[in-house]
């Protein structure tokens, strides 16, 4: 992958869908798929950026296939080009907590649970993020975005 071009996204939704509804032939070595994505999960703590998408391709190692090493490898295209970026703590004498959220309604095509994402700010650093799957299937998109916003206030408090 030294060689690999480059890309400015980590993944597109096309990808998240084929994912889900892949039928391709297994992974020819899954200790290799679990060994990357473990390293891509703990680098994810620094890179917030990859956390959802990493998240999604854990998903599969128990039984990885080759759509889902194609993510992956679509994943440490994205790490080549932004190698540069990284969470950045800046000193401040403020203590001003601004918080932002959102959710896609029904966005998961196996369950049509919508997705929470937030995050947190202390000033201008970073603090906390999270996106994960709600716990129950949303009625409408109004709900998932009061689900969302709960959540947010929840951390936040």
């Amino acid at each position: 992958m030294a060689d690999a071009k480059p890309i400015t996204t980590p993944c597109t939704s096309d990808l998240i869908v084929e994912c889900v509804m892949d039928a391709s032939a297994a992974f020819s070595d899954p200790g290799l798929y679990r060994s990357i994505v473990g390293g891509l999960q703990y680098l994810s703590f620094t890179r917030p950026d990859i956390s959802f998408v990493v998240n999604h391709v854990s998903q599969y190692q128990q039984a990885p296939k080759e759509v889902h090493w194609s993510a992956v490898k679509r994943i440490l295209r994205y790490l080549q080009g932004t190698i540069t970026r990284g969470l950045v703590f800046n000193r401040s004498s403020s203590l001003h907590v601004h918080g932002y959220y959102d959710a896609s309604f029904a966005s998961c095509p196996q369950d049509r649970k919508s997705v929470t994402s937030f995050a947190v700010f202390l000033e201008s650093n970073l603090v906390s993020w999270s996106t994960r799957k709600q716990k129950s299937v949303a009625r409408s998109s109004t709900e998932s975005e009061y689900r969302a916003l709960a959540t947010l206030a929840c951390e936040v408090i």
